[in-house]
């Protein structure tokens, strides 16, 4: 069984998780402290949230399927055979 090594460009949900974390702190910490400016909650007593959003995304990341993953060192498939050089055109003197 190979590691898992994450790839940017790999379509497996796995690997479209690993890059959530920032936006979803960045969402998270914009809610609680629009909660504080509406004096709907304080922030001393809703920051706990950050830790459960870290948390889920973790666990998201971890058990995420890897089906149709890509490893990043895998040699891309878009060409099956070499392409040949063109060759120059016959030039015949009459």
């Amino acid at each position: 069984m190979q590691s898992y090594v994450s790839n940017r460009t790999c379509p497996c949900p796995r690997c479209k998780w690993n890059g959530l974390l920032g936006p979803a702190m960045l969402v998270t910490f914009g809610v609680l402290m629009l909660l504080d400016n509406l004096h709907w909650g304080q922030f001393h007593r809703t920051w706990p949230a950050i830790l459960i959003v870290i948390g889920t995304v973790k666990l998201l990341q971890t058990v995420a399927p890897t089906a149709g993953h890509r490893s990043p060192d895998a040699a891309p498939a878009l060409a099956a055979e070499p392409l040949a050089a063109p060759s120059a055109p016959e030039v015949t003197h009459e």
